[in-house]
Protein backbone atom coordinates (compact mmCIF):
# COMPACT_ATOMS: atom_id res chain seq x y z
CA UNK A 1 0.00 0.00 0.00
CA UNK A 2 0.57 3.79 -0.28
CA UNK A 3 0.45 6.07 1.43
CA UNK A 4 -2.10 9.43 0.19
CA UNK A 5 -0.28 12.95 -0.41
CA UNK A 6 0.04 14.50 3.55
CA UNK A 7 1.02 11.34 5.01
CA UNK A 8 -2.30 10.43 6.10
CA UNK A 9 -4.10 7.11 5.48
CA UNK A 10 -2.52 4.57 3.09
CA UNK A 11 -4.14 3.73 -0.22
CA UNK A 12 -4.38 1.35 -2.49
CA UNK A 13 -2.78 1.09 -5.48
CA UNK A 14 -4.96 1.22 -9.13
CA UNK A 15 -4.22 -1.10 -11.11
CA UNK A 16 -3.79 -0.61 -15.20
CA UNK A 17 -5.54 -2.79 -17.75
CA UNK A 18 -4.89 -2.61 -20.96
CA UNK A 19 -7.73 -2.48 -23.58
CA UNK A 20 -7.22 -3.76 -27.49
CA UNK A 21 -8.65 -3.10 -30.42
CA UNK A 22 -10.27 -0.33 -29.49
CA UNK A 23 -7.74 2.38 -31.37
CA UNK A 24 -4.15 3.57 -29.73
CA UNK A 25 -3.26 1.48 -26.77
CA UNK A 26 -4.46 3.04 -23.63
CA UNK A 27 -5.04 2.10 -20.12
CA UNK A 28 -7.50 2.50 -18.30
CA UNK A 29 -8.26 1.90 -14.59
CA UNK A 30 -11.75 0.86 -14.09
CA UNK A 31 -11.57 -2.18 -15.65
CA UNK A 32 -15.06 -3.67 -17.08
CA UNK A 33 -16.83 0.20 -16.24
CA UNK A 34 -15.57 1.84 -19.79
CA UNK A 35 -17.09 -0.93 -21.91
CA UNK A 36 -14.40 -0.65 -24.16
CA UNK A 37 -13.18 -4.29 -23.59
CA UNK A 38 -15.76 -5.14 -25.87
CA UNK A 39 -14.27 -3.32 -28.72
CA UNK A 40 -11.73 -6.22 -28.64
CA UNK A 41 -13.63 -9.13 -30.30
CA UNK A 42 -15.74 -6.18 -32.99
CA UNK A 43 -18.57 -5.01 -30.43
CA UNK A 44 -18.44 -1.09 -30.69
CA UNK A 45 -20.16 1.92 -31.43
CA UNK A 46 -20.78 1.80 -34.99
CA UNK A 47 -21.31 -2.32 -34.61
CA UNK A 48 -24.07 -1.35 -32.18
CA UNK A 49 -26.02 1.44 -33.90
CA UNK A 50 -25.52 -0.37 -37.62
CA UNK A 51 -27.20 -3.02 -36.50
CA UNK A 52 -30.16 -0.83 -34.31
CA UNK A 53 -30.43 0.49 -37.29
CA UNK A 54 -31.46 -3.02 -38.84
CA UNK A 55 -33.49 -3.47 -36.24
CA UNK A 56 -31.47 -5.66 -34.56
CA UNK A 57 -30.61 -4.82 -30.93
CA UNK A 58 -29.16 -7.63 -28.55
CA UNK A 59 -31.25 -7.49 -25.13
CA UNK A 60 -27.73 -8.46 -23.32
CA UNK A 61 -24.02 -7.66 -23.80
CA UNK A 62 -23.66 -11.66 -24.13
CA UNK A 63 -25.40 -11.28 -27.45
CA UNK A 64 -23.81 -8.35 -28.42
CA UNK A 65 -20.27 -10.60 -28.35
CA UNK A 66 -22.11 -13.46 -29.39
CA UNK A 67 -23.14 -11.51 -32.69
CA UNK A 68 -19.82 -10.32 -32.76
CA UNK A 69 -18.32 -13.80 -32.64
CA UNK A 70 -20.25 -15.04 -34.92
CA UNK A 71 -19.37 -12.30 -37.53
CA UNK A 72 -23.22 -11.65 -37.70
CA UNK A 73 -22.46 -8.29 -39.29
CA UNK A 74 -24.86 -5.44 -41.04
CA UNK A 75 -23.66 -6.83 -44.27
CA UNK A 76 -24.78 -10.65 -43.65
CA UNK A 77 -27.95 -9.43 -41.86
CA UNK A 78 -28.78 -7.61 -45.26
CA UNK A 79 -27.56 -10.39 -47.02
CA UNK A 80 -30.39 -12.43 -45.31
CA UNK A 81 -33.13 -9.60 -46.02
CA UNK A 82 -32.24 -9.72 -49.59
CA UNK A 83 -32.32 -13.18 -49.75
CA UNK A 84 -36.38 -13.01 -48.62
CA UNK A 85 -35.41 -13.29 -44.68
CA UNK A 86 -36.49 -10.35 -42.88
CA UNK A 87 -37.99 -10.01 -39.26
CA UNK A 88 -36.27 -12.57 -38.51
CA UNK A 89 -35.54 -12.47 -34.15
CA UNK A 90 -31.62 -12.00 -33.64
CA UNK A 91 -31.70 -15.85 -32.09
CA UNK A 92 -33.14 -16.81 -35.32
CA UNK A 93 -29.72 -14.91 -37.17
CA UNK A 94 -27.21 -16.51 -34.36
CA UNK A 95 -28.61 -19.68 -35.38
CA UNK A 96 -28.81 -19.42 -38.63
CA UNK A 97 -25.40 -17.81 -39.31
CA UNK A 98 -23.56 -20.90 -36.06
CA UNK A 99 -24.62 -23.42 -39.08
CA UNK A 100 -23.30 -21.73 -42.00
CA UNK A 101 -26.08 -20.32 -43.65
CA UNK A 102 -25.51 -17.68 -46.38
CA UNK A 103 -26.93 -16.29 -48.73
CA UNK A 104 -25.26 -18.88 -51.58
CA UNK A 105 -26.10 -21.61 -49.49
CA UNK A 106 -30.09 -20.42 -49.66
CA UNK A 107 -29.84 -19.83 -53.59
CA UNK A 108 -28.28 -23.16 -54.21
CA UNK A 109 -31.49 -24.70 -52.06
CA UNK A 110 -33.56 -22.33 -54.11
CA UNK A 111 -32.53 -24.01 -57.49
CA UNK A 112 -33.05 -27.80 -56.21
CA UNK A 113 -36.35 -26.53 -55.84
CA UNK A 114 -36.39 -25.63 -52.01
CA UNK A 115 -37.59 -21.99 -51.89
CA UNK A 116 -38.94 -20.09 -48.96
CA UNK A 117 -37.67 -22.44 -46.41
CA UNK A 118 -38.74 -21.57 -42.76
CA UNK A 119 -35.53 -20.15 -40.49
CA UNK A 120 -36.12 -23.01 -38.78
CA UNK A 121 -35.35 -25.78 -41.78
CA UNK A 122 -32.67 -23.98 -42.97
CA UNK A 123 -30.71 -24.10 -39.78
CA UNK A 124 -31.82 -27.97 -39.90
CA UNK A 125 -30.62 -28.46 -43.76
CA UNK A 126 -27.17 -26.29 -42.77
CA UNK A 127 -26.26 -28.49 -40.02
CA UNK A 128 -26.98 -31.38 -41.61
CA UNK A 129 -25.41 -30.36 -44.63
CA UNK A 130 -27.69 -31.07 -46.94
CA UNK A 131 -26.71 -30.57 -50.22
CA UNK A 132 -27.97 -29.66 -53.47
CA UNK A 133 -26.53 -33.06 -54.72
CA UNK A 134 -27.87 -34.97 -52.13
CA UNK A 135 -31.55 -33.96 -53.16
CA UNK A 136 -30.59 -34.32 -56.65
CA UNK A 137 -29.44 -37.96 -55.65
CA UNK A 138 -32.94 -39.10 -54.32
CA UNK A 139 -34.40 -37.38 -57.39
CA UNK A 140 -32.73 -39.61 -59.88
CA UNK A 141 -33.74 -42.73 -58.14
CA UNK A 142 -37.60 -41.76 -57.96
CA UNK A 143 -37.83 -39.49 -54.81
CA UNK A 144 -38.14 -36.17 -56.21
CA UNK A 145 -39.59 -33.00 -53.70
CA UNK A 146 -39.28 -34.86 -50.62
CA UNK A 147 -40.27 -32.52 -47.51
CA UNK A 148 -37.60 -31.29 -46.05
CA UNK A 149 -38.52 -33.19 -42.84
CA UNK A 150 -38.00 -36.37 -44.74
CA UNK A 151 -34.84 -35.11 -46.12
CA UNK A 152 -33.83 -34.16 -42.31
CA UNK A 153 -34.47 -37.36 -41.29
CA UNK A 154 -33.08 -39.09 -44.16
CA UNK A 155 -29.70 -37.18 -43.31
CA UNK A 156 -29.58 -37.39 -40.09
CA UNK A 157 -29.94 -41.62 -40.33
CA UNK A 158 -27.03 -41.73 -43.26
CA UNK A 159 -30.23 -42.64 -45.57
CA UNK A 160 -28.44 -42.35 -48.78
CA UNK A 161 -29.65 -42.59 -52.42
CA UNK A 162 -26.95 -45.66 -52.73
CA UNK A 163 -28.52 -47.31 -49.48
CA UNK A 164 -31.51 -47.03 -51.20
CA UNK A 165 -30.62 -48.76 -54.49
CA UNK A 166 -29.12 -51.37 -52.77
CA UNK A 167 -32.54 -52.43 -50.88
CA UNK A 168 -34.24 -52.28 -53.71
CA UNK A 169 -31.55 -54.46 -55.42
CA UNK A 170 -32.68 -56.96 -52.79
CA UNK A 171 -36.55 -56.53 -52.96
CA UNK A 172 -37.28 -53.97 -50.50
CA UNK A 173 -39.37 -51.64 -51.76
CA UNK A 174 -41.16 -49.48 -49.25
CA UNK A 175 -43.93 -47.01 -50.20
CA UNK A 176 -41.92 -43.89 -49.79
CA UNK A 177 -39.14 -42.61 -48.73
CA UNK A 178 -39.49 -41.71 -44.93
CA UNK A 179 -39.83 -46.37 -44.41
CA UNK A 180 -35.98 -46.11 -45.80
CA UNK A 181 -35.53 -43.89 -42.81
CA UNK A 182 -37.13 -46.38 -40.49
CA UNK A 183 -35.57 -49.43 -41.82
CA UNK A 184 -32.24 -47.94 -41.30
CA UNK A 185 -33.37 -46.71 -38.00
CA UNK A 186 -34.19 -50.46 -36.73
CA UNK A 187 -30.80 -51.51 -37.93
CA UNK A 188 -31.48 -52.69 -41.43
CA UNK A 189 -28.04 -51.53 -42.93
CA UNK A 190 -27.09 -52.48 -46.45
CA UNK A 191 -27.96 -56.12 -47.59
CA UNK A 192 -25.32 -58.00 -49.52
Amino acid sequence: MQSSPGGSAPRTPRLKVAVIGSGPLAFYTDPGKTGLELSAVGVNRRFVSDLAARGYMPKTLDDLVEFAALDVSPAYIDALQRAGYRNLSGEQIGSLKAVGVDPAMIASLASAGYRNLSPDELEQVAALKITPDFIEGFARIGYAHLPVDTLVELKALDVTPEYVLNLQRHGIHPESAEKFAELKAVGVHDVK
